[in-house]
């Protein structure tokens, strides 16, 4: 699995871990960040809405 930080809907960028992005979610400005899980299937990668999560990060300060 791969995880995306998104930004106002743009990709800020993927990491290897959910913490990793959180993590570099909490040196970012403030606002409203987006965690979405991606599914690693050999070349591709799957995002399915009904399966992979998406967490919402609030940084205030």
């Amino acid at each position: 699995m791969l995880y995306e930080l998104l930004m106002h809907g743009d990709s800020v960028g993927f990491f290897p871990t959910e913490a990793d992005a959180r993590h570099h979610a909490a040196y970012m400005p403030r606002g409203l960040y987006t965690v979405r899980e991606w599914i690693d299937d050999g070349e591709f990668l799957v995002y399915n809405r009904e399966t992979c999560r998406i967490l919402e990060i609030d940084i205030q300060d």
